[in-house]
This record gives structure tokens, C-alpha cells and sequence, in this order.
């Protein structure tokens, strides 16, 4: 999809929305100026509250047509969402899960470890079915430490917290449609000729990421990421 579209000259867009909340680009500027120090840990989560298997589409339940189960539904979110905060690759990955898709059957709850090029280490869970959520985004620094609460889900909610810092915080969401903003970031994009805000190579490093997750779940050995 990369080779095609950079011959025909157009752009190559991923649907990844949690980029457009205000918390999480306040997040990444932070992190970007120093206010954090060096990030050291951090965390992200987006879980799903129980609900009925039938309120999901079918093909979700299909391990050919979905690719996998929560991490492929949400995970691989978190996934990107710690990428773009942070301003860093996944070097290494490792993960335990309660089913393989291989197995025939989709994972309903996924925890993976995963080491960053610039030293920090991340958690990012997943699971279907479980009460209360926190949803957050968690960041800590050698000076400061962050926390986005609720904020990984489909509209802009939660709130921003930070310790240890004197940086202003700005850019507050009043209820905004992560959706329209990624469409709207997406054509301002087209427009104006430049790679969108999550690109198509986004879009491969989140599939590497999720095939290493894959890969580490089955073998039980952490998965080193070329660069």
C-alpha cells in the first residue's frame, strides 16, 4: 500500500484518532520541551466494560478476517499512542495473552511489555469484558510524571494531570469528535501536499508491533523490531 501510493503520487493515511485529543498532543509537547525529564515508564490502556459478544460485528470474532482480537481492536492504539507521545520506535516486545489467533479463537485480554529506542519502558493492556477501566495514559519522568485519565476511547473526555512541573498546560478538549478531527487533519493533508499527522508508515510500525505481539504470546520469548 506505501509502494502504491507513493507511485501514484497520493496520500496514505491510518485511522488512528487517539493522536487528536488535546490531552495527548499536550502530552507529546511536554514530553518534546523537557517538562518531563527523561520518560522513564509509562503506561496505556484501553479496555472494553462487559457487553454481549452480538453487539460487535461478526468478522471481529473471526481470526482470518480481524487479524486478532482486543489488541488489534484497541491495543494497537495504545500502541501508537505511546509511539506519538513519546516520539520513539519499538525496539522490543513481549506479551502474554489468554488466547492466540492461531488457536482458532480471538484474545479477549492482551498485556505486553514493550522496550522503546529511547529507554523507556511501556505496558499497554487490553482486555474485553472487565469492570471499571481506568482508559489512562500514564507517563513518568526523571523530573515529572503525567497522567491523562479516560482518555483512550473514541471522544475527547478525561483529564490531565501533572506532578513535578512548573510547565504550563494547555490545549484543553471541550467534548471534541476525535473522528472529525482526524478527517479533517487527513484532507488538510491532502490539501497542503504533506504526510498526514498518522501516516501510512504509522500504520506499518503499529502492524509490526502487534505481529511481534503475536509472535511473543505464541513463543513465550521477547520479539527484538529491526529499525
Amino acid at each position: 500500500m506505501l509502494i502504491a501510493c507513493q507511485q501514484a503520487g497520493v496520500r496514505l493515511g491510518t485511522g488512528f484518532h487517539l493522536r487528536h485529543h488535546p490531552f495527548h498532543i499536550e502530552a507529546r509537547r511536554l514530553i518534546k520541551e523537557g517538562s518531563l525529564g527523561t520518560v522513564v515508564s509509562a503506561a496505556a490502556e484501553w479496555s472494553l466494560t462487559p457487553r454481549a459478544d452480538s453487539d460487535s460485528a461478526d468478522w471481529r470474532w473471526d481470526p482470518d478476517a480481524s487479524g486478532g482480537g482486543i489488541f488489534t481492536g484497541t491495543g494497537v492504539h495504545a500502541v501508537d499512542l505511546l509511539r506519538f507521545v513519546l516520539g520513539e520506535e519499538v525496539q522490543s516486545v513481549n506479551a502474554i495473552a489468554d488466547r492466540v489467533p492461531t488457536s482458532g479463537e480471538v484474545d479477549r485480554s492482551v498485556t505486553c511489555l514493550l522496550g522503546f529506542s529511547g529507554g523507556a519502558q511501556a505496558t499497554v493492556r487490553c482486555s474485553r469484558g472487565v469492570h471499571g477501566p481506568a482508559n489512562d495514559l500514564l507517563l513518568q519522568g526523571s523530573e515529572a510524571s503525567l497522567r491523562v485519565r479516560h482518555s483512550l476511547e473514541e471522544q475527547a473526555r478525561g483529564t490531565i494531570e501533572v506532578k513535578g512541573t512548573t510547565a504550563r498546560i494547555s490545549g484543553l478538549p471541550a467534548g471534541a469528535d476525535l473522528y472529525a478531527s482526524q478527517l479533517d487533519a487527513f484532507a488538510a493533508a491532502v490539501r497542503e501536499r504533506r504526510e498526514p499527522d498518522a501516516s501510512g508508515l504509522d500504520g506499518l510500525h503499529a502492524t509490526e508491533v502487534t505481529l511481534a505481539v503475536y509472535e511473543a504470546v505464541a513463543t513465550g520469548r521477547v520479539v527484538r523490531l529491526e529499525q
